[in-house]
């Protein structure tokens, strides 16, 4: 993870994100994820401020409505098992 990504607010921030999109497969999870890394590398740049993740994570949003917005596959029931993560 980049040096800008280390900070504990981007850290939770991404936890969050990642929690609420538990439901969802987990490559389409991890794109979700490594897409908003990416925007926030390029954003923080090498030694964010406090000020400087603050107004990244506020640009993002909330990472409930983050998740929210990710588009939703139904998949039969019976399919189920293909949202775990791999290895559990």
């Amino acid at each position: 993870m980049a040096k800008e990504l280390t900070h504990p607010r981007v850290r939770l921030y991404l936890e969050q994100v990642e929690r609420s999109t538990l439901d969802l497969p987990w490559t389409q999870r991890r794109a979700l994820l490594q897409g908003i890394e990416e925007q926030l590398a390029r954003r923080l740049g090498r030694s964010p401020t406090d000020d400087d993740v603050d107004d990244a994570l506020r640009q993002l949003g909330p990472p409930e409505r983050v998740a929210a917005a990710e588009p939703r596959t139904r998949l039969p029931s019976w399919l189920g098992w293909l949202r775990r993560e791999p290895g559990a």
